[in-house]
């Protein structure tokens, strides 16, 4: 098949894994099938099965099985989208078919590779040996390849030229290395260091094993919270089964090839990268329905505070008047002079409550329209939520940015207004902070400009979104899109 092997055992590990979760008794089997182009997988339990009401949600992020079907704490989770997700980039289709009581089936389809023959270019060294290679610094990082974003590794050795091979390779990467020379040690840096995305762990230590290590590690981590790969000169099926059973993501055999380490480690990230976005996602699906709601919750006190203004206006009004008739018409002019100044006084902070009411409810409006529900994709006009959106960002940008729109009239465009607003909305922000950041840095005190204008090109549309902020280099342009990718300050942007 035309495939990322790691990837694909990946996939067949979520897929097996899930079958002997949910088969109490019976058989799991595997087929392969080849049909035209494809390659048709299957893996195939006599378990509980699934309802068939579930079938289009068993993929979905954190979806779970009901209790009725499911034993306790043992949700289906991240393993199936992660698989659907991988089956899809490899231009594949997955799917499930299933009978409660009788068993499930998970299959899917790979394309089949043709005349796609590599060879295998990468070379075996001990680790032991691997010191002995003398190469200058510009030849070690040619055959580095970093991947993007920094990452805290932890080395669990007793061999000091094991620990020092693997870390310089990990810290050629661009990434950092905290190292431990025993079991115990390990441990003590998992309990105190809160930030290590992955370790690394030699089997065979004195005192305590890696397998040990393994399984305290995984009485306070999942295997998604923090991958471990064991490192082991036995390569047999025993070793491979007791380091799955300890909580191990993957194994390497020494002697170990840096391809092949560069590419186990990438492909965990790149799992790991994956989950972060599916909660990231959740989180925002979440945080709309909260802040739809929350925005329902203010306009009710805001209904109030604008019908008690009217009346205070009304009654000032009549108490006014009342007072003017009290006088009669001996009243000087004098004291009516004065009365109208207190009373414009009222008047003019009336004012200022009323245009604050009306600004709350502009706010508010635009807020249950940006996080509306989701209702698909369809025939719409996204002019309304654009405006909506840049009176968002306007109420928080507006003493630093002056907002210059330009909408033209756009014909209706098949789309999810939702995710549209989202996209707006980042770029807006991103544009906005570029603003600040030049203004920061040169003491700008004047207003930057963010432009935003529209119209219709044959059948399409376009947004232009243009800031006058600090402008982004060049080797900078090619990676803005990637995730995870910031210039950002840690703490201060995601990259998403």
């Amino acid at each position: 098949m035309l495939a990322d092997k790691d990837r694909l055992k990946q996939i067949l590990h979520n897929l097996v894994g899930n079958a002997i979760k949910f088969t109490d008794q019976g058989s799991i089997t595997v087929k392969a099938q080849q049909k035209d182009d494809m390659m048709h997988v299957k893996v195939i339990d006599t378990g509980i099965g699934i309802p068939e009401d579930k079938f289009e949600s068993v993929f979905d992020s954190f979806e779970q099985i009901e209790e009725t079907y499911s034993r306790p704490n043992d949700g289906i989770g991240l393993g199936l989208s992660i698989s659907k997700k991988l089956v899809e980039l490899h231009g594949g289709t997955i799917w499930v078919e299933s009978t409660v009581g009788k068993g499930t089936t998970f299959a899917f389809t790979l394309p089949i590779a043709r005349d796609t023959q590599e060879k295998e270019t990468d070379v075996m060294l001990p680790l032991s040996k691997i010191q002995e290679e003398k190469k200058d610094d510009s030849s070690e990082s040619s055959e580095t390849i970093p991947i993007d974003g920094a990452y805290t590794f932890l080395v669990v050795d007793d061999e000091p030229v094991n620990r020092e091979v693997i870390g310089n390779f990990l810290k050629g990467m661009g990434h950092h290395v905290v190292n431990a020379v025993s079991g115990q040690e390990a441990l003590d840096i998992v309990e105190g260091h809160h930030n290590i995305s992955m370790v690394l762990l030699d089997v065979n230590m004195p005192r305590i094993s890696g397998y040990e290590v393994c399984k305290k590690i995984r009485e306070k981590y999942s295997a998604n919270q923090l991958p471990i790969i064991f490192i082991t000169a036995r390569n047999n099926e025993e070793a491979l089964v007791t380091g799955l059973e300890a909580g191990a993501n993957d194994f390497l055999t020494k002697p170990i090839s840096r391809n092949e380490l560069r590419s186990r480690i990438k492909t965990h990230l790149d799992l790991i990268k994956t989950q972060n976005q599916l909660v990231q996602s959740e989180k925002m699906a979440t945080l709309g329905i909260l802040v739809s709601g929350v925005a329902h919750e203010i306009n009710n006190p805001t209904s109030f505070i604008h019908t008690a203004g009217y009346n205070l206006n009304r009654d000032l009004k009549s108490f006014k008047k009342y007072l003017i008739e009290l006088a009669g018409d001996d009243l000087e002019p004098e004291l009516l002079n004065t009365f109208n100044e207190r009373f414009e006084e009222f008047y003019s902070h009336l004012k200022v409550i009323e245009n604050g009411v009306q600004r709350n409810s502009k706010i508010v409006k635009a807020l249950r329209t940006f996080y509306k529900s989701d209702e698909g994709y369809k025939p719409s006009n996204i002019l309304e939520n654009l405006k909506t959106t840049v009176s968002l960002a306007e109420a928080h940008y507006k003493d630093k940015i002056e907002f210059i729109t330009q909408l033209e009239d756009l014909p209706q465009i098949h789309a999810n207004l939702s995710e549209i607003n989202q996209v707006i909305m980042n770029i807006i922000v991103n544009g906005c902070q570029a603003i600040e950041q030049k203004q920061e840095k040169y003491g700008i005190k004047d207003k930057g400009k963010l432009t935003i204008l529209t119209r219709s090109e044959r059948d399409q549309i376009l947004v232009s979104i243009a800031n006058d902020g600090i402008p982004l280099p060049e080797n900078i342009i090619t990676k803005i899109f990637d995730p995870f990718f910031t210039t950002k300050p840690t703490g201060e942007g995601t990259g998403m």
